[in-house]
């Protein structure tokens, strides 16, 4: 999906896998992680130095190996991911 403007402004790993995401709107959200982080996809993410390393090009969140977009970020926000 196209978007006329980058719909992500922030990210940042916090304590406990969670990870706040920030929207160009004001609205931000804080998904729990930690069952994802169980799965083969995110699972390099349970070290603790790659979590930390997160960043945002405005329409995926990534981190080294594996990244995160921003229509993923809505499923997992509304749990039907």
């Amino acid at each position: 999906m196209e978007y006329e403007y980058k719909p992500i402004n922030n990210v940042k790993a916090l304590e406990n896998k969670l990870l706040f995401v920030g929207f160009v709107t004001g609205s931000s959200i804080t998904l729990d992680m930690s069952e994802y982080l169980k799965t083969i996809r995110y699972r390099c993410l349970q070290d603790e130095e790659t979590w930390k390393e997160v960043a945002t090009d405005g329409y995926l969140i990534y981190w080294k190996g594996v990244d995160l977009s921003y229509e993923e970020v809505l499923l997992m926000a509304t749990e039907k991911y």
